[in-house]
């Protein structure tokens, strides 16, 4: 029996012409109204970041199956229940081409993206073919002399995992996803991809436009796993990327942010 259409937006499978990540350029950004960043909060329980996995793109800092942490805000659908699955981090053998996603055809060092599904779907595996099964908190990361100790849980777990035989360890310490975040939450979002695979075309992209900073020392942590795992560019079709603020040119030298 056909399925009538649902409120979950289930996507087609046929074509793939929303993979991500994208180039998020001028031409393509409209500021939102309805976009607000005073309404993105990220609600992270302690504890809920179980433990570091390495793979063979990178590491995986897993959360508990029962985990509380969740993420809301004005652009995702209010009966929605999006709970933390998995966060890890995207990087480079350089500071300049580490991140997925780009602005004005600029990479920044690295790029983290916390995953969360609506739970309200039932299962991770049915959240894949809806386009707004998932929703990615990407963050940029920039390079400082000193190193994020919000981070350092993280990066220190992700040191002892590639010394164990499992290569996965605990996190341990004071590790709080929210603390991580910029203070102000202006952001873009679009629809997309995971960028890795099964790569499903189910993600309400949420990126924030401020940026976090992060160490040469912790960068070469990471890169002891791999040099680059950043996906390429995708094609963006005839997609739009939406703002929760107005952009100004740099020149300008200042940054006015509406509805942020």
């Amino acid at each position: 029996m056909e399925r009538r259409p649902s409120k979950k937006k289930k996507h087609s499978t046929k074509k793939k012409e929303h993979q991500s990540p994208i180039d998020i350029t001028k031409d393509i950004v409209i500021q939102d109204k309805l976009l607000k960043g005073s309404s993105l909060q990220v609600h992270y329980q302690i504890g809920d970041a179980e433990y570091v996995k390495i793979t063979r793109t990178g590491f995986l800092c897993v959360c508990k199956e029962n985990c509380q942490s969740s993420i809301s805000a004005s652009h995702l659908k209010p009966d929605a229940d999006y709970r933390l699955w998995q966060f890890h981090m995207h990087w480079s053998d350089t500071n300049d081409k580490g991140s997925e996603h780009c602005i004005d055809g600029k990479h920044f060092a690295g790029e983290i993206h916390c995953v969360f599904w609506n739970k309200a779907l039932g299962t991770r595996q049915e959240a894949m073919h809806h386009m707004d099964g998932f929703t990615v908190l990407a963050i940029f990361l920039d390079v400082h002399d000193e190193d994020n100790p919000v981070l350092s849980p993280i990066i220190d777990a992700v040191d002892r995992a590639l010394e164990s035989q499992e290569k996965q360890a605990p996190v341990l310490g004071h590790f709080d996803l929210a603390r991580l975040l910029p203070e102000k939450h202006s952001y873009y979002s679009y629809d997309g991809s995971l960028t890795t695979a099964p790569y499903a075309e189910c993600v309400t992209w949420t990126i924030l436009h401020r940026h976090v900073p992060i160490s040469n020392t912790q960068l070469n942590v990471l890169r002891k796993i791999i040099g680059h795992n950043a996906r390429s560019l995708q094609t963006l079709y005839d997609r739009v990327v939406h703002a929760s603020f107005h952009r100004v040119p740099k020149k300008k030298h200042v940054e006015r942010e509406n509805q942020s």
